[in-house]
């Protein structure tokens, strides 16, 4: 009886704005609930501003930057880039140069640009939500950009009449806007440098399109969950519309920490619901049950409201984070943490009969349909689509309402939707038919398509339901694959957060990454290299000196060549580590007097290049007399990051012009005692080793202002640190420090100390007063009985002590009510406002003191709770006066 379920969207209402209800890409505001607890009690939480040191956001942009810390632009774009009409219109775009590095303004060189593919919806979306641009463009030097779509937000060709004008609404005009868009940046700030372009969902399509179109453009693209083969029609090879509900499905099983039951009682909900629409009694329960806004009359209306209810599953499946989320409401009301999770509780727990059931069904999917709680009835013709709907019967660009499910691999039931009836349904609404095979024609079959481009990186998350027409396997080295188990939709683009995943934390370490490695590759070998980081040649190999004309019917071998990183056999994927691999690398240092001897991080979730796995310095420098002679005089950087080095090679010592040097990400237990000879060294990375002690002799690097000694298994501070003076920015997070020495008064330059993850505790020192030039201080994850009264005397910018328990409270759960054990769990809390003054009470006492930086705005909203908890347990002080800037 639902085989023939009604198709979306008739009679609905134009409107040029994203999508209503299952917004699968836009970037809606995450706005985290304020799971806060009070400050000195319970979870003592300030973490102001939290992404990886050493990146951080000014203290103007408060508690994430946002169009208010942008110049707002418009572009005269052509309506039109394939034909010679010259009508144009205004696209919107944002722009953000503080953090961009320009030669002009004394900069070694000019930064690339980090450029927002934008997609369907009001561009200030992306500006205020894209966190992986805003957290790592100023380590970059990057000027950021984010540009508008056409049709969407603002960027309104032919204005209110753009209904008229529909024929100009394609992905391959908004792809031209862009590289016209770039290409006129780029003229007007007198540069060529090179551009990396993001995008989520139906932006990271476009960003992998303008990857493959304009790769002279555009040096890579980050590609987060970007479903680019969800077209069951063009690719049904690769993606079936039932493979989409199956990920839907997922999301409500025990595998994805849902209850046992939730599955079976959703499948069972639907024939229930459309055994009932055959008669008016049935009819007017399931109105009455899901309170319609007006009265069921058929069955048409109940295909209907079962698909108000299927999208809302959808919804909450894309939405499925793990904190408390406005992401897919449009900023309007938060879902729970895990919203799947919440409503199959809420189906699961249904009475054992008929009208408890379609009850639970209706409480069940009111997590996302009446989030707001203020939704007095149910609309069951909704509009999902907007002019999205368009896209879609144009061009076949991927909507999930019109996907088949079959009822058995999902939890849904019987959909057969035919290319016929999608036809009939766009011909009604916006007068055209699909063209199933348009997307495929222009870009090839899947193989073809990611074998003809590079600089890719695609990422995935378990919950997101689009991972089913993403990119999951390749055999392309340079195309980068980033699974997140426990991520949702495109998770890894948002700001940071205490309550992220480690794998959407380790997603975006593997981006920034990648994006290093592919503007190292453009500054080694120059502008020729942004069109294709890789060579590829077809080599028909002659046997036994055959003329080519006898090796007809041999297999055509294809061979990938990167003179850094070696040959690849692509049939195979096995690297051959050729001599000229590390030769190259030596003569690129011959002009730079660098050495960069990295691997790619080993990363179990990436597929792409295989490492090095060097342990000892390579013979092609160390064995040639000359080139040890040449290394001695002129080498001044040297990196070995992520090696097998269990010892430091002893040659290295002989390079006494190293001014940098990279051995993170090896297995270095100890350092050798003859450091120290290293004297002219400012930069020191040994982060993620197993070291346990420092030599005495680091003491000699007199010149030291960098040091890098996260990850590894200090239990104690190392003094020796404490006497390079001059050091600058100092990083020993997660380590195993209980305690930090009175010696760290020496050191008066530093400007930036990262202590995150360590079992300090219970207090600091008296003399971190000491550190008057201290900016940026990592407290993350310690074990701190509220906040330092030393710090209180140090006028910091970024402070983050979040993940510190306060004595004498138990901490639990927020979703189960369990205690949580352990003094480094994480707390969400989001929210900070900028105080100019602080006074504090202690009895009869008061002190004032000028504050430089953040403070959560639970503290400026809830002076009441604070006063009545300090009364009642008596502990910590009361903040009674604020004075905000």
């Amino acid at each position: 009886m639902a085989e023939d379920t009604q198709l979306l969207g008739g009679g609905r209402t134009l409107r040029p704005q994203p999508r209503a209800s299952s917004l699968w890409s836009i970037f809606p505001t995450i706005v985290v609930s304020t799971f806060f607890t009070v400050v000195i009690g319970r979870y003592f939480l300030i973490d102001i501003y939290r992404p990886t040191f050493p990146t951080y956001v000014p203290n103007y942009m408060v508690p994430h930057p946002d169009t208010s810390n942008c110049t707002l632009l418009w572009f005269d774009q052509r309506v039109d880039h394939f034909t010679t009409l010259n009508t144009t219109y205004k696209q919107r775009y944002y722009v953000y140069d503080k953090f961009w590095s320009r030669k002009s303004n004394g900069h070694e060189k000019d930064g690339p640009i980090f450029f927002y593919v934008g997609n369907e919806g009001d561009v200030t979306l992306y500006v205020n939500h894209t966190g992986l641009m805003w957290e790592n463009a100023q380590e970059f030097g990057a000027l950021i950009v984010f540009a508008e779509h056409r049709y969407y937000g603002r960027s309104m060709p032919f204005g209110d009449k753009y209904k008229d004008h529909l024929q100009y609404l394609t992905h391959e005009q908004a792809l031209a806007d862009y590289a016209f868009l770039l290409r006129s940046l780029q003229k007007q700030y007198g540069v060529d440098v090179p551009v990396i372009a993001f995008g989520g969902s139906y932006g990271g399509m476009l960003a992998t399109w303008l990857r493959i179109k304009y790769p002279t453009t555009i040096l890579g693209a980050i590609a987060a969950s970007a479903p680019i083969f969800n077209n069951p029609f063009g690719y049904g090879d690769q993606f079936k519309g039932p493979d989409y509900w199956k990920a839907v499905t997922f999301d409500a099983s025990t595998e994805a920490g849902a209850d046992a039951q939730c599955i079976p009682n959703v499948r069972a909900t639907w024939p229930l619901m459309f055994e009932k629409s055959s008669t008016p009694q049935g009819l007017s329960e399931l109105s009455s049950i899901f309170k319609t806004c007006r009265p069921l009359k058929n069955l048409q209306d109940v295909e209907s409201l079962a698909l108000t209810l299927m999208m809302a599953w959808d919804t909450m499946a894309m939405g499925n984070f793990p904190y408390p989320s406005s992401y897919l409401t449009e900023g309007k009301s938060n879902m729970p943490a895990f919203p799947v999770r919440v409503a199959c509780s809420r189906i699961a727990s249904a009475p054992d009969n008929n009208t408890g059931l379609l009850t639970a069904m209706k409480n069940a999917t009111d997590i996302y349909n009446n989030a707001t709680q203020s939704v007095v009835c149910t609309e069951v013709e909704q509009d999902y689509d907007g002019i999205w709907d368009y896209m879609w019967c144009s061009q076949l660009l991927g909507q999930e309402s019109y996907y088949d499910s079959n009822g058995e691999s999902d939890m849904f039931w019987s959909r057969n939707l035919t290319i016929e009836k999608i036809s009939a349904d766009c011909q009604a609404k916006w007068g055209v038919s699909p063209d199933t095979d348009l997307i495929r024609t222009e870009y090839g079959s899947p193989q073809s398509l990611l074998a003809s481009t590079s600089n890719i990186v695609f990422s995935n998350g378990g919950f997101d339901p689009w991972r089913s027409g993403g990119v999951l396997s390749t055999s392309n080295p340079t195309i980068t694959l980033v699974d997140i188990p426990e991520g949702a939709h495109h998770l890894d683009l948002m700001f940071s957060d205490p309550l992220d995943p480690s794998s959407v934390t380790h997603a975006r370490r593997v981006e920034v990454q990648k994006m290093h490695e592919w503007l190292r590759v453009v500054e080694s070998h120059g502008a020729a290299r942004v069109l294709m980081s890789w060579a590829v040649t077809s080599v028909t190999h002659n046997r036994m000196g055959r003329k080519s004309s006898e090796t007809e019917g041999d297999p055509v071998q294809t061979i990938l060549f990167d003179p850094l990183q070696g040959e690849i056999d692509v049939a195979s994927g096995h690297r051959r580590w050729v001599h000229d691999t590390i030769e190259n690398r030596l003569k690129k240092a011959l002009t730079t007097g660098v050495i960069d001897l990295s691997s790619p991080q080993r990363m179990s979730l990436v597929h792409g290049h295989r490492a090095l796995n060097l342990h000892v310095l390579p013979t092609e420098l160390c064995g040639f007399v000359s080139r040890l002679a040449w290394a001695k005089h002129h080498l001044t950087k040297l990196y070995m990051t992520n090696n097998c080095l269990s010892l430091l090679p002893l040659e290295i010592l002989q390079f006494t012009q190293l001014t940098v040097l990279g051995l993170g990400g090896n297995a270095l237990a100890s350092l050798p005692s003859d450091l120290g000879a290293l004297v002219r060294l400012k930069e020191l990375y040994i982060e993620n080793n197993q070291l346990m002690s420092l030599p005495d002799s680091l003491a000699a690097c007199t010149s030291l202002e960098h040091l890098s000694l996260g990850g590894n298994a200090f239990s104690l501070f190392p003094l020796v640190v404490t006497k390079c003076t001059k050091l600058v920015h100092l990083d020993l997070s997660r380590n195993e420090l209980t305690s930090v020495p009175v010696q760290i008064r020496s050191l008066k330059r530093l400007v930036e100390l990262n202590l995150d993850h360590n079992l300090i505790g219970p207090s600091l020192p008296d003399e971190f007063s000491s550190l008057r030039r201290l900016e940026r201080l990592g407290l993350a994850g310690n074990c701190l009985d509220g906040m330092p009264s030393c710090l209180d005397r140090l006028d910091l910018t970024c402070l983050r002590l979040s993940g510190n328990r306060a004595p004498g409270y138990i901490v639990r759960d927020p979703l189960t009510g369990d205690v949580v054990e352990g003094c480094n769990t994480p707390v969400r809390f989001d929210g900070y406002f900028q105080l100019r003054e602080v006074v504090r009470t202690d009895n009869a006492t008061s002190t004032t003191k000028d504050l430089d930086g953040l403070f959560p705005v639970s503290l400026i909203n809830l002076e009441n709770a604070l006063f009545d908890l300090d009364n009642e347990n008596n502990v910590g002080r009361d903040i009674l006066r604020r004075r905000c800037r």
